[in-house]
């Protein structure tokens, strides 16, 4: 049977994230709705083969569509330098039109050091409706 709703989702991280990112969409798979299904795409800063494929084997394959995105560091400005406590890989969200493909319309962006806790359906279904005054 085919999912009724495709949730697109964006995490970016290096290899110290690997860990936290995994339980983070283990989290998210667990809670999703029986009628949803994910589609993650991964910003990954010199993230090794290996990683990837040990990551992808602990997520539930189904319901699930892994796009993997290396990410460069020339892919930055010139001078580029990350501030404070934020790592190279977390900067991708400013550049994440560049690393999605253009049927993406909108795409829900998940720190990969949390964990969701209740089905992420209804947030992505949820439509901010403007009042006129």
């Amino acid at each position: 049977m085919r999912s009724n709703t495709q949730i697109t989702v964006s995490i970016y991280l290096d290899e110290n994230y690997c860990i936290p990112a995994t339980v983070m969409i283990r989290s998210l798979m667990e809670n999703l709705g029986s009628s949803s299904e994910v589609r993650l795409f991964v910003l990954g800063l010199e993230l090794s083969p290996a990683t990837k494929q040990t990551m992808q084997d602990s997520w539930p394959a189904e319901r699930l569509r892994v796009h993997w995105v290396d990410i460069e560091m020339s892919d930055y400005p010139k001078g580029f330098s990350p501030v404070g406590y934020l790592s190279q890989a977390a900067y991708a969200r400013i550049l994440i039109d560049r690393y999605l493909p253009s049927d993406v319309e909108r795409v829900l962006t998940i720190d990969c050091d949390g964990l969701v806790l209740s089905d992420i359906t209804e947030l992505w279904n949820f439509r901010h409706r403007s009042q006129s005054v």
